[in-house]
């Protein structure tokens, strides 16, 4: 997974890192093991924000945990700012639950 952001900009990391923050709170409250929560955080912390997003979407496809459209939204917008192909992050629309 290639990264592409300006991480050199303290105003678009923060930001970026917040949105990101606020998918593994989401995912955790879906059902992601606190484990891979915690590793997601770790790699925030230390400026991995392509590992974060990268093990999250691998840990709530491996588990087979299912999303809504708005959540594949909030994935499509992080993945946009991290300048990531579909390719790279589509197999996710699989896990959309449908509508009721």
């Amino acid at each position: 997974m290639k990264l592409l952001v300006d991480l050199f900009n303290p105003i678009l990391r923060k930001s970026l890192r917040k949105e990101m923050r606020n998918l593994i709170f989401k995912c955790e409250s879906l059902g992601l093991p606190e484990k891979d929560c915690i590793d997601a955080n770790s790699f925030l912390e230390h400026n991995e924000l392509g590992l974060a997003f990268e093990t999250i979407l691998t840990q709530m496809y491996e588990y087979d945990i299912l999303i809504d459209s708005e959540l594949y939204g909030q994935i499509e917008a992080i993945a946009g700012r991290l300048s990531l192909k579909s390719p790279e992050y589509e197999f996710m629309s699989g896990l959309i639950r449908p509508a009721k």
